[in-house]
């Protein structure tokens, strides 16, 4: 299961729900300052889906809730894992 925090969409993903278009309108600015202060709390859309494939990879091994800290760990090691296949 994954429990993300505050995900800031990327590559072009708009939410359906309107007050969170506002929103991510409002905070996009915002976004680099709540990555450097609260890194463990911020992740985005590509890490998100980057985190989901990792996950597939493993097989079931590790823990069964993934909070934002997991994800963008995640999202970094399959991206590594990648680049290094290349």
């Amino acid at each position: 299961m994954f429990r993300p925090g505050y995900v800031q969409p990327v590559d072009g993903a708009v939410s359906r729900t309107p007050l969170y278009r506002t929103v991510y309108c409002i905070t996009a600015g915002l976004y680099p300052l709540l990555r450097r202060v609260a890194p463990r709390y911020v992740t985005t859309t590509r890490a998100i889906g980057r985190a989901m494939l990792a996950v597939t990879y493993a097989e079931g091994t590790g823990p069964s809730v993934r909070r934002n800290g997991d994800i963008n760990d995640l999202s970094l090691s399959y991206a590594f894992a990648r680049a290094s296949k290349a």
